[in-house]
């Protein structure tokens, strides 16, 4: 399995972590141009939550751009849950519990931090997913509006404006193009275009020597 570290390098430049989120989407969306598959209620659930991941991480994009960092921030933990549930529909529920959350909308999910034990187990991850999960209450935090929001509203001379260092920007902007790379790879290999999968594998080699 395709797995990046979500710890990359916190001290790079904003604009690298942008370019990297930017490129890894763009690359993703090309594979994804003209591709054919199997109409089944899998992978087309696989697909459906496919598009949100890339939603989320576009919307991401456009908000840290704009200056919206709080509020991009609020969107990594949907983008997370997209693709955990993703990944577990894909190779962990079985054939009723596909058919129920794509026709009646069911959620039959463990809850966050055991489904990780399960992805990591399904997909030989080491502890790849349990490290997400270990963050799941700061993530909530920055969803809801918890303290990782509220104490970073404002400057140091007390002005009412938001103060998010360029580290906290950065760890988002690459998580998010992360978590997307990690979810893809596993639809193309679903979906059994293995081409696609090694493409963005040789996709991410590439980058990280440049």
């Amino acid at each position: 399995m395709l797995i990046t570290a979500m710890s990359s390098d916190v001290h790079a430049p904003v604009s690298e972590a942008l370019k990297y989120s930017a490129d890894s989407r763009a690359f993703i969306w090309s594979q994804l141009l003209g591709t054919l598959f199997k109409p089944n209620p899998r992978t087309t659930l696989a697909f459906a939550y496919g598009s949100m991941t890339l939603e989320h991480q576009r919307a991401i994009l456009m908000l840290v751009t704009n200056k919206l960092s709080g509020s991009a921030l609020a969107l990594l933990r949907p983008q997370i849950e997209t693709v955990f549930r993703g990944l577990w529909a894909m190779r962990c529920a079985s054939e009723a519990q596909v058919e129920a959350i794509g026709q009646s909308g069911a959620t039959p999910f463990p809850q966050f931090r055991d489904m990780a034990g399960v992805l990591d187990k399904a997909y030989g991850a080491g502890d790849f997913f349990h490290g997400i999960a270990c963050k799941w209450g700061v993530l909530n935090g920055f969803t809801h509006s918890g303290l990782e929001q509220l104490g970073r509203r404002f400057q140091p001379n007390g002005r009412v404006e938001p103060n998010y260092s360029e580290s906290q920007i950065v760890t988002l902007l690459r998580a998010s193009a992360d978590v997307s790379l990690v979810l893809f790879d596993q639809v193309f290999i679903l979906t059994g275009h293995q081409d696609k999968a090694a493409a963005l594998r040789n996709w991410l080699d590439r980058y990280d020597k440049v």
